[in-house]
């Protein structure tokens, strides 16, 4: 039988400044992931991006543009589609806003970004990093 898979559209920040990639740790996950999240129904990806920037950081996303290649991907039976934004220009001081959700909010150098444990997406996004 043909069960439809779930559609799920994420969407992730990549924030770069001096140098260091801005990372935050959920109390759930034992991971570092980017600041971003699931679309909502009828959301563009950019419209995501900007709501879950300000949501998560505290930001407001003036300009982006596309980082990574989308990425599509089968996972706990979930069809992902994932864009990466590099974020040019932002307004405010990135901080955690939901305490109750995120552990730490670190900047982390490129070169280290590496030691620690990340979201499979992140290492794709650390790996271009480090070329450009």
């Amino acid at each position: 039988e043909n069960i439809e898979k779930m559609k799920i559209t994420i969407v992730n920040g990549v924030i770069v400044k001096d140098n260091k990639l801005l990372l935050l740790k959920k109390f759930s996950k034992d991971y570092y992931e980017t600041p971003g999240g699931k679309t909502e129904e009828g959301e563009s990806v950019e419209d995501c991006l900007v709501r879950e920037l300000q949501e998560e950081v505290g930001i407001k996303a003036v300009s982006f543009t596309k980082f990574l290649e989308t990425d599509k991907f089968n996972f706990e039976n979930k069809e992902i589609t994932n864009y990466s934004f590099l974020i040019k220009k932002f307004e405010g001081s990135p901080r955690l806003v939901e305490e109750d959700v995120f552990e730490k909010l670190v900047w982390v150098g490129i070169k280290d970004a590496k030691k620690l444990p990340l979201a499979p997406n992140v290492k794709k996004i650390v790996k271009k990093l480090e070329k450009s």
